[in-house]
């Protein structure tokens, strides 16, 4: 993209652009820096968030569409109930947002630090989770399907009555999870010997 270019797609401010109550549509949103404003019901299309920083920040029942959020914070934010779709998470940091009830579809999270975020009764279609680190976060009762994850951490995450069948963690670190009694999660999971052995003990089995 051409520095013009670029510099005449910032039009505005993200709370002006918020507060128009408008579809927001074409514009990139550059190094921001909001804390504890609530918005809802707002619809984003070909947007790039650069380098901007949201804290304890409300945006829910909100659509994404071919929207990137590129070296950006979110940080203990409330992003419920959301629709992301064709969406990208490059070099971003999410620790403790809220992104329960919300989908997925197409969507990457690349390099990215969602470490202690809550995905519950989320929806995840096509997408990918590459190298980001998911340590301490919450899927319990989400749907995965054709999901790709491609090292990256889940050390004590929680997927509660979530099914694992057909997710591929083999090239991940899979470490500490929480599941239900029942077990039925790991029907069909996708692991390397070494990840196999430790979740041998959920099941009460002894590796000699």
């Amino acid at each position: 993209m051409e520095k013009n270019e670029e510099n005449n797609r910032i039009v505005k401010s993200f709370v002006e652009l918020v507060e128009d109550e408008e579809d927001i549509v074409g514009v990139i949103i550059k190094k921001e820096n909001l804390r504890g404003e609530e918005f809802r019901n707002i619809y984003f299309e070909d947007v790039h968030f650069k380098s901007c920083e949201f804290a304890e920040y409300t945006l829910n029942n909100c659509s994404f569409k071919r929207v990137s959020f590129e070296d950006c914070a979110f940080t203990n934010c409330n992003l419920s109930d959301n629709w992301f779709n064709n969406c990208r998470f490059i070099n971003s940091n999410c620790i403790g947002s809220n992104f329960e009830n919300s989908n997925f579809n197409n969507v990457i999270i690349d390099n990215s630090n969602f470490k202690y975020a809550n995905f519950t009764h989320a929806k995840f279609e096509k997408s990918t989770i590459d190298r980001s680190n998911m340590t301490e976060s919450f899927f319990p009762e989400c749907k995965f399907s054709k999901l790709s994850l491609s090292e990256s951490i889940f050390v004590g995450t929680e997927f509660f009555k979530t099914s694992l069948k057909g997710i591929d963690f083999s090239s991940c670190e899979l470490e500490g999870i929480h599941i239900s009694e029942s077990k039925t999660e790991l029907e069909g999971i996708i692991v390397n010997l070494y990840q196999a052995a430790s979740l041998s003990s959920l099941m009460g089995v002894v590796v000699k």
